[in-house]
């Protein structure tokens, strides 16, 4: 037969092709969930707070400034006598700085005792009569006493902040300093009603 003495080639041999891990499954993308319907809040405006009305004529500044300064005349020679009694009774007043600090408290301590009798006993100190300055509140009524010992609260507050609560009448609208917004209590003109045109 043809090709009968022909040697023909061995097949080859069937590997089966190398197994290795599996390949992971495919990611499914995961969609964003649908925003949910926002509902729209119409907030009304803001509105501004006004500012508390003074319906009487405040007293000028510098009316203002020359009662403190008599008031603080007045205090400052009832401690020079009590240094001068006291001195002459053989006392003396040791110079240090905590003597000093200890001094200047009592002298802040004496200030407020001296308005308090004066405000809570009366309406007005001896510069403010000596003036002719009223106490009266924004409405022009004569204050209370519960008005008089705020106003004399923030008094010690206006004077804690180094004297800011006092500046702060050179820019106030109304020319109002801290105590007086706190108590809603004011120094208008009482007796001399020529006075704004004398010290102004």
């Amino acid at each position: 037969a043809p090709g009968a003495g022909r040697q023909w080639p061995a097949p080859a041999a069937f590997t089966s092709p190398p197994v290795g891990p599996a390949p992971p499954p495919p990611r499914r993308r995961r969609l964003p969930a649908p925003a949910a319907p926002q509902m729209s809040l119409a907030f009304p405006e803001p509105r501004p707070v006004p500012m508390e009305t003074v319906e009487v004529p405040v007293a000028p500044l510098a009316a203002r400034a020359i009662a403190g300064a008599a008031d603080a005349f007045l205090l400052v020679c009832g401690c020079a006598l009590f240094s001068a009694a006291y001195t002459l009774m053989g006392g003396k007043f040791p110079v240090q700085r905590s003597a000093l600090t200890a001094l200047a408290a009592a002298m802040a301590r004496l200030a407020l005792t001296y308005h308090f009798l004066f405000l809570y006993f009366s309406t007005a100190t001896p510069g403010m009569r000596w003036v002719g300055l009223r106490l009266v509140d924004f409405d022009g009524a004569p204050t209370r006493r519960g008005q008089r010992v705020l106003r004399l609260l923030g008094l010690a507050a206006s004077g804690a902040a180094l004297g800011c609560g006092f500046l702060w009448a050179t820019v106030d609208e109304d020319g109002l300093t801290w105590h007086d917004r706190m108590s809603r209590t004011c120094l208008t003109v009482g007796v001399w009603r020529t006075l704004p045109d004398r010290v102004a």
